[in-house]
This record gives structure tokens, sequence and C-alpha cells, in this order.
């Protein structure tokens, strides 16, 4: 019997999938891209909404919580307010991926 391994096309790398997944969100790719713009000095979570944005503080919580789950940004309490920052190293393992580059894949 000939050695039988199972057909995988690609390997599936989860971060780079729900990443993507969540970025389909029209919102989470809004703020994302607020946050590579703003760079390594990042934005309060007030100033990622768009003036005249009804979102309620608590759903922008959830939004971020989701980034980071995925791996693409990370907070830090400044006084009463969270600051927000993209992870560059996440993004460029994003932008790899769209150019079919499977093999990088720079771990945090």
């Amino acid at each position: 019997m000939p050695d039988s391994k199972p057909f995988r096309p690609f390997m599936r790398r989860p971060h780079e999938t729900d990443a993507f997944a969540e970025l389909s969100d029209f919102s989470q790719l809004h703020i994302l891209a607020r946050l590579v713009k703003a760079g390594s000095e990042g934005c309060a979570g007030p100033d990622l909404l768009s003036p005249g944005d009804r979102t309620d503080p608590r759903e922008l919580v959830q939004r971020m919580k989701r980034l980071a789950a995925v791996g693409l940004v990370h907070g830090e309490v400044r006084g009463r307010v969270v600051h927000y920052f993209v992870k560059p190293k996440a993004v460029e393992a994003l932008i790899a991926a769209l150019r079919g580059d499977l093999h990088t894949y720079p771990g945090e």
C-alpha cells in the first residue's frame, strides 16, 4: 500500500486568516487604518471614532478587544484613557500573505 498522506494545498495560519476575517468588517478596517496612520504615536480610544460617530464607547472597547485577539493591536493604559497601537509585524505578515509569501511569518 502506498504511503498515504493527507492532501494539504496550503497550510492554514490561524492568526492571518482570523485577522483577515476580522478586517472584513469595514469599521474594523477603518480603525486599523487610523492606527496605521498614527504610527508609533498610537491613538487614544475616543480618537479612533470619526467626528459625529455615534458608536457607544463599550462597542469600541469590544472592537478593540477583537482586533487585539487576532494580534493586530495592543492597548496601553495612560491615565484614564487607553491608547491603542498597531503591531507592525502583524500587518507586515498580512501584506506578505496577500503577496503569496507563505514562508514568512514573524511570530510575536
